[in-house]
């Protein structure tokens, strides 16, 4: 299951957000293409472990506002933290998770992507439904919250069948600090390993 949401969240994190004069639905179906065809070539092995790593790192770059989601993670502990804590955590939460997806990017197949048309057109906020069936035949749910700021379109959370992904991690990081006394800069520094024990 863990490696199912994860695949998800991936596929959902797959907008273009330099397009932002065009629907999201529109530059969310041309940019699931684009990982799909990532997925391909790795399975056919014209790309390598690595290459695949950059190339999703890539995407998600003009994708993901990572900075909002990891203080977001951070949750009352971002107050304290100093600039270059929450600039380490930001770059930890950030090899974490796309990490994870370039893992499990080819483990999962999905059948069919449905997108959910938008009632009105978005102003500065928005929530993009996406209905995804995997080749077992399970639908899950994809309802991802949108913001857009000067540089386009970013993604600041998802939710997967009523499960928000971004509480799910700020739930994690709270249990860590609690579980290592409150003691950030050995939180951030044993991030992935938190992630990978939770998989």
């Amino acid at each position: 299951m863990r490696k199912i949401i994860i695949f998800l969240v991936a596929m959902g994190f797959a907008f273009h957000a330099m397009a932002a004069e065009r629907s999201l639905e529109t530059v969310l179906q041309e940019s699931t293409a684009l990982v799909l065809n990532e997925i391909s070539n790795f399975r056919g092995g014209s790309v390598k472990d690595d290459e695949l790593y950059d190339n999703v790192d890539r995407i998600l770059d003009d994708l993901v506002d990572f900075q909002k989601i990891s203080q977001g993670v951070m949750g009352g502990y971002y107050r304290n933290a100093t600039p270059e804590q929450r600039s380490a955590f930001e770059a930890r939460f950030r090899t974490s998770i796309v990490g994870l997806f370039s893992k499990t990017l080819v483990q999962i197949e999905s059948e069919s992507i449905d997108i959910v048309p938008l009632a009105t057109p978005p102003d500065q906020k928005a929530t993009v439904t996406m209905d995804v069936t995997a080749k077992g035949g399970e639908v899950y749910q994809l309802i991802y919250s949108m913001a857009k700021g000067s540089d386009g379109w970013r993604v600041r959370n998802i939710l997967i069948n009523g499960i928000n992904l971004g509480m799910v991690y700020r739930n994690q990081f709270t249990f860590a600090m609690r579980g290592h006394d409150n003691d950030i800069e050995r939180v951030i520094e044993d991030w992935n390993a938190e992630v990978a024990t939770a998989e």
